[in-house]
């Protein structure tokens, strides 16, 4: 008999393997986030150093509009 079991809204899982693997993703999710911020502070600083969008963009791969939202974000 297969039971089904709700573990987030609209996540249902029915075996202890799904919910590891459930469970390691959200970790990763969480491991992401923090990369993702720890990034973020850093192009600010560059930002705030003198670097232009450009340059910062062109280090880290990503185009100057995005390098400008990020540095905008904490304008909010």
């Amino acid at each position: 008999m297969n039971v089904a079991i709700k573990v987030f809204p609209d996540t249902y899982v029915d075996s202890v393997a799904q919910l590891s693997a459930l469970r390691a993703m959200r970790q990763v999710e969480e491991r992401i986030a923090g990369v993702r911020l720890e990034r973020d502070r850093r192009v600010r600083e560059a930002v705030a150093g003198g670097a232009s969008y450009r340059e910062v963009a062109k280090a880290i791969g990503l185009s100057h509009s995005r390098i400008q939202q990020i540095v905008n974000e904490t304008r909010r």
